[in-house]
């Protein structure tokens, strides 16, 4: 008699030692033909990275770049394109099933970011030293709201867990993965990881989609998830701060604000990275040695 649930993948087995010297392949999930071209013309990624590659996701018209390195994931043998909520997951399910991560390291970013001069260095690096691991570049705490909403896909995504694996939600996240950053998850989906973490991550994710449905807020629900892979199959992630910018431009409309890619198309496209943090940290310490030296 076969199981009633699925067993889960093990992506640990699979991650190959690493050194500072393998290459990193980045893939940037875009839906719009003129955000490539914008991309190239001003060279936001070709100044940052040795190899890369567009994954073309959605329907629109994509006749304008034709080229060798983007990929149009609807054409590809095995695609899951219909599914187009899930947006990024179609994206890396594409990646997977079609063999293109070769053996490197994967980063898997979104066009609607920012990275510093140091993006490929550090994040090789890190990989490197960590190749058990996940790897986050914008870490959000795990008990603010905005982690398991409602209407981000929280409930489809506890259903999809507990009917595909017989677990619920609050036993996987009862306790942080050791090694694990503590009570922390990868926001916005761009994340690092060997190409067997992520066709582990995959073979995961994808019995969950009808049970999750092709529905406005999928897209959300996937992006939590990769926090709760990791927690359900004992894979730590680690953050690499203060590399990258997410602007949330909202291309999808699944959030209550309109496209905002015209308002951060300069920072997008010349890698203007803004780290809030940061600047309040300077902030701080301005303020504190203004009141020292007025003493």
């Amino acid at each position: 008699m076969r199981p009633r649930h699925r067993r889960i993948p093990d992506g640990r087995q699979h991650a190959a030692a690493l050194t500072p010297q393998m290459r990193l392949k980045t893939f940037i999930t875009v839906h719009d033909q003129d955000i490539i071209l914008d991309s190239e013309t001003s060279g936001k990624f070709s100044r940052r990275l040795s190899d890369y590659q567009y994954v073309f996701v959605g329907s629109r018209d994509c006749e304008k770049v034709r080229r060798k390195n983007v990929v149009i994931a609807r054409e590809l043998p095995d695609n899951i394109e219909p599914e187009n909520f899930f947006v990024d997951f179609t994206a890396w399910y594409a990646i997977v099933r079609n063999d293109l991560a070769d053996d490197a390291i994967v980063s898997l970013i979104q066009y609607d970011t920012a990275m510093t001069e140091t993006f490929e260095a550090e994040t090789v690096s890190t990989a490197a030293e960590n190749p058990n691991c996940i790897l986050g570049y914008i870490p959000e705490s795990t008990t603010d709201e905005n982690f398991l909403r409602n209407n981000m896909g929280a409930a489809p995504l506890t259903n999809a867990l507990k009917d595909v694996y017989g677990v619920s939600l609050d036993e996987v996240m009862k306790n942080d993965v050791p090694g694990s950053a503590k009570r922390s998850w990868p926001a916005t989906n761009n994340v690092c990881m060997t190409p067997g973490i992520l066709r582990a991550f995959v073979d995961w994710f994808e019995p969950m989609i009808g049970h999750i449905g092709n529905q406005p807020h999928a897209g959300h629900a996937f992006e939590r998830s990769i926090k709760i892979f990791s927690q359900h199959a004992g894979i730590p992630i680690i953050y690499l701060p203060h590399v990258m910018t997410h602007f949330q431009v909202n291309s999808h409309g699944t959030q209550n604000f309109e496209n905002r890619y015209e308002n951060f198309k300069f920072d997008i496209l010349t890698n203007r990275t803004v780290f809030p943090e940061r600047a309040k940290s300077k902030a701080s310490r301005f303020l504190a040695a203004l009141k020292n030296w007025r003493r």
